[in-house]
């Protein structure tokens, strides 16, 4: 579900005003990335 600008906006400025934000994102994406790789297979390298 995309995200209006407002909603972007407010995300980033969430995320940089709050400590370790983008570390923590940044786990969040890896650890989606983890998964979404567990089920594709035949992702190209």
């Amino acid at each position: 579900m995309p995200l209006s600008p407002e909603e972007k906006m407010y995300v980033q400025h969430t995320i940089t005003n709050t400590k370790d934000g983008l570390d923590k994102l940044f786990e969040i994406s890896k650890h989606n990335y983890d998964n979404e790789r567990d089920y594709m297979p035949n992702r190209p390298p």
